[in-house]
């Protein structure tokens, strides 16, 4: 092995003919938060919220992401609200709601395993509308039951911190 220290004070190792560069804590710690942030893969269910979003149109997907980590950033009111917002968005500018190659299956089947592991029934009702978009997307979901839904979570938002 030969080590040479390089201008960032990260070593760089020569290891069977490639280089690999050794990054200091501060720079681990950095990549850890931008890359897999904890109010992101912290869920109680284990699943990461990218593994959903990913799939959703924006204004679901960021309706889904509020819902699922609204505890995680000591700004529960806020984030609740903002997915209520989205939500009210997508009511009013429908779009398509699963990205075409998406496994439709394995997609639902993440999105039960957060549901069911949501302690809050206004939490997992916001959830579940979103879940029941992208099971019929053919089918239109009346905006009376999106707009109860909206309703319901600001309610709950409202009895946040």
């Amino acid at each position: 092995f030969s080590y040479k220290l390089c201008a960032r004070s990260c070593q760089k190792i020569l290891y069977y003919g490639q280089q690999h560069t050794m990054k200091t804590p501060m720079e681990e710690t950095i990549e850890r938060n931008v890359n897999h942030p904890s109010h992101y893969t912290g869920h109680k269910s284990g699943i990461e919220t990218i593994d959903i979003t990913r799939w959703l149109p924006f204004d679901l997907g960021n309706a889904w992401k509020y819902l699922m980590r609204y505890n995680m950033k000591n700004a529960a009111k806020q984030d609740v609200l903002k997915a209520c917002w989205y939500l009210n968005d997508y009511a009013n500018n429908r779009v398509a709601p699963i990205v075409p190659q998406c496994d439709v299956e394995t997609l639902l089947e993440n999105m039960d395993t957060v549901i069911s592991s949501e302690e809050s029934e206004k939490i997992q009702g916001g959830l579940s509308l979103i879940r029941t978009i992208c099971k019929f997307p053919m089918e239109h979901v009346p905006g009376d039951a999106i707009a109860d839904v909206i309703k319901s979570l600001t309610e709950y938002a409202n009895t946040l911190g």
